[in-house]
């Protein structure tokens, strides 16, 4: 859901004229990284490189402005790496169609089963942005 809505996010912004490349790898994409993902550092997802303006995504399945935070941990901050002048795009994304899928087996002495549920996202039109 979150490449999906970043995707949604660099048209969005295409249209007004940015050109938009990734910071943070994997953003516009839903591969599952298996290489060492460095934790704790936070940059936003998006830069443009026309003006400089870096933009975090956050997709949600509602419209809400929600964000995990500590106000213990510094580093755990909603904002942690980013400056006043980034922006926070809120996309909302719908689900357009869900399969559920499984397979398994038993045997005599031990069993196996998996189930997924696959989701196919869509961004709604309208994003919202927000500055730091």
């Amino acid at each position: 859901m979150g490449a999906v809505g970043t995707r949604a996010v660099c048209e969005d912004l295409a249209r007004q004229g940015h050109a938009l490349i990734e910071l943070e790898r994997g953003s516009l994409d839903t591969k599952l990284w298996k290489d060492v993902k460095r934790k704790r550092v936070r940059i936003p997802d998006l830069v443009c490189q026309r003006c400089g303006i870096r933009v975090e995504s956050r997709a949600k399945t509602k419209p809400e402005l929600s964000m995990s935070h500590s106000a213990t941990d510094a580093m755990r901050a909603w904002d942690f790496g980013m400056v006043d002048s980034d922006w926070i795009a809120f996309p909302v994304c719908v689900a357009a169609a869900e399969h559920d899928w499984s397979s398994g087996r038993l045997g005599p002495e031990s069993s196996y089963w998996h189930e997924r549920n696959w989701v196919k996202w869509e961004a709604k039109p309208r994003i919202n942005y927000f500055e730091v």
